[in-house]
């Protein structure tokens, strides 16, 4: 159970470090699932008993307690309080958290704590804080695969991390044919957008072309960039496809530059008609289950992802 975990991990740093246990203040008869829906529909009139329809969204993100104390139920000073508060409530954005349990498939969070209390006795006992996601679910670990396409510069595992994150899980290393992907997410009628990092030589055309999606909404489900000058071998081409981003990491300032369509050899025609909505621009993404992907031009590709658990805080 992931609230009952050994130890947490959060903002990079471990409860461990700090000397505390995770517990409970009471017996718990049940965890939250943060799964609760409300129908966007119609309204029913006496000559339309059925309402329309239209869809569904989730009521809330998921909220859960989080309470610790020290072994042999020694209190807290106030120094120890401090630091705890000081680590756990430092966040003003979504942060990782994450349980260590002996669960097969662990859970990640994304949140912040927002609420702080304490059970007192002979001192400050425990401390419980509630943590709030910014979905209504948890995450899996991240899955990585790696599709090398350049003989003389394939990519190694280690290349291909592109959080540099310890919980990274790659999947697989592909080196010839469709470059294959499973997608395990539970949220079965939404895609998953990857991160994308390309190693290509300038001047090279790219093309990423999800052969498994079809889809009646969008003009074309391949994106064709070329490999601009300013990005060199040395230096990655991301396709952050979640927030339509493109860009590269500057190897001297390590900051993030965008790339325009211009950039990555779009015309002005190709433009023209993406804001007219003749041409579409595709944003690759994952179906649930599998996708193949067929990828052309000399090039390295790393996608890296994370898929809904709708598990709660089990």
């Amino acid at each position: 159970m992931a609230i009952f975990g050994s130890s947490f991990t959060y903002n990079e740093k471990s409860s461990d470090d700090y000397g505390v246990i995770l517990c409970a203040t009471e017996a718990v008869d049940s965890i939250p699932m943060g799964l609760t829906r409300e129908g966007l529909k119609g309204e029913i009139t006496s000559r339309r008993p059925v309402a329309n329809w239209y869809n569904t969204k989730y009521s809330d993100v998921l909220t859960f307690d989080v309470t610790i104390t020290k072994p042999e139920n020694r209190a807290f000073s106030r120094e120890e309080v401090r630091d705890i508060n000081a680590w756990l409530t430092g966040p003003r954005t979504p942060t990782l958290l994450f349980f260590e349990d002996e669960a097969f498939d662990p859970i990640n969070f994304y949140g912040v704590f927002t609420d702080v209390n304490n059970v007192y006795g002979s001192g400050i006992l425990m401390l419980k804080y509630t943590f709030t996601s910014n979905s209504p679910y948890g995450w899996s670990n991240e899955f990585q695969y790696i599709y090398n396409n350049l003989e003389d510069k394939k990519l190694s595992v280690e290349q291909g991390s592109v959080t540099g994150s310890g919980k990274d899980l790659v999947i697989a290393v592909q080196n010839n044919g469709y470059f294959s992907i499973e997608n395990s997410t539970d949220e079965l009628n939404d895609f998953v957008y990857p991160l994308i990092a390309i190693n290509a030589y300038p001047g090279h055309k790219v093309s990423i072309e999800n052969i498994s999606e079809i889809s009646t909404n969008l003009l074309s489900h391949k994106l064709e960039i070329t490999i601009p000058d300013k990005v060199d071998f040395s230096t990655m081409l991301y396709i952050d496809s979640k927030y339509h981003k493109i860009y590269y990491i500057n190897n001297n300032t390590k900051e993030k530059v965008p790339l325009t369509l211009s950039d990555l050899g779009f015309s002005s025609e190709n433009l023209t008609n993406i804001d007219n909505g003749s041409l579409g621009l595709y944003w690759p993404r994952l179906i649930p289950g599998n996708n193949k992907f067929d990828i052309t031009g000399e090039c390295n590709v790393a996608m890296t992802f994370r898929c809904p658990r709708k598990v709660g805080a089990y």
